[in-house]
């Protein structure tokens, strides 16, 4: 997000912002007050990638940072089944994907 002022509290924060190198983005120190007069213009600015430290007599009250990614479902399976014993892997039935119905809910087994 560029600091082009569209607003008086993005010209703020714009103005009250360091550079954070382990982030790679800005840190942004804002009064409580000036948060709550611009919730959605400070919600852009997190969206961006920038952490903003939300200020109550110049002591931080709380901080707002972009969200980590969460994890893809293929890595959280693998990471599963990395913990699984080999000998319980070779419990598992070579159709399982084949019959699953079949394992699942005891259907008839398909054969080809």
């Amino acid at each position: 997000m560029s600091c082009a002022p569209n607003s008086a509290l993005v010209s703020t924060f714009c103005s009250q912002s360091v550079y954070n190198r382990r982030m790679g983005n800005r840190v942004i120190h804002i009064s409580a007050t000036e948060a709550a007069s611009d919730f959605a213009a400070l919600l852009d600015h997190v969206r961006a990638g920038d952490e903003v430290v939300i200020e109550h007599d110049a002591r931080p009250v709380a901080v707002l940072r972009p969200a980590a990614p969460a994890p893809s479902l293929d890595k959280t399976f693998a990471a599963i089944a990395q913990d699984v014993p080999d000998e319980e892997w070779e419990r598992v039935p070579k159709d399982l994907a084949k019959n699953l119905d079949h394992y699942l809910y005891g259907t008839s087994k398909v054969t080809s």
